[in-house]
């Protein structure tokens, strides 16, 4: 179960429909695509390299794969996402990006959880974050090989939310 993304994409069918050689342009149409994803059938949905604004809202069982330099360099990703991120409560319970980049002036992370049977765990591996990033409500985060970079607001975690370092990861303010 994959969906491309691609700046020279398409969101009008039939030039636009998800797979490799007829990417989407935006990400949140390939979000809306997807009618079908858990966490028992889940969705990849690839982005290639470029700059991709707008605001993104995820649902449950989707993973987001940005690409980076090269398989040797992880340290430059190549896939920028320059819009808020958010999640419906009542809709996600897992996430994962990988490789992404997230900037943006004004533009924000946001995880709200439900309550301790609905729990929302949202995976970071080998990302840069530049934006103001905040979980609250029973929000798992974890981190693997990330920058957290903002350079005057420090990351909001609260109420029943924990975050987890698994390796290598920097921390403004925590």
């Amino acid at each position: 179960n994959n969906r491309w993304v691609d700046v020279i994409g398409s969101d009008t069918f039939p030039y636009g429909d998800g797979r490799i050689i007829n990417s989407y342009r935006t990400i949140q149409k390939a979000i809306d695509s997807i009618t079908d994803a858990t966490t028992s059938n889940p969705y990849i949905i690839n982005i290639g390299i470029g700059t991709f604004t707008g605001d993104i809202t995820i649902k449950d069982g989707i993973s987001f794969f940005g690409l980076c330099k090269n398989i040797l360099d992880t340290t430059i990703n190549l896939t920028l996402i320059d819009g808020n991120l958010t999640q419906n409560t009542s809709t996600v319970s897992t996430c994962n990006f990988a490789n992404i980049s997230f900037d943006g002036s004004g533009d924000t992370i946001s995880f709200i959880g439900g309550d301790s049977a609905n729990t929302c765990n949202v995976y970071f591996a080998n990302c840069k974050v530049f934006t103001t990033f905040s979980a609250t409500n029973y929000c798992n985060i974890f981190l693997d090989d990330i920058n957290y970079l903002h350079p005057t607001i420090n990351p909001s975690i609260s109420e029943n939310s924990i975050v987890t370092f698994i390796r290598g990861s920097l921390i403004r303010g925590l």
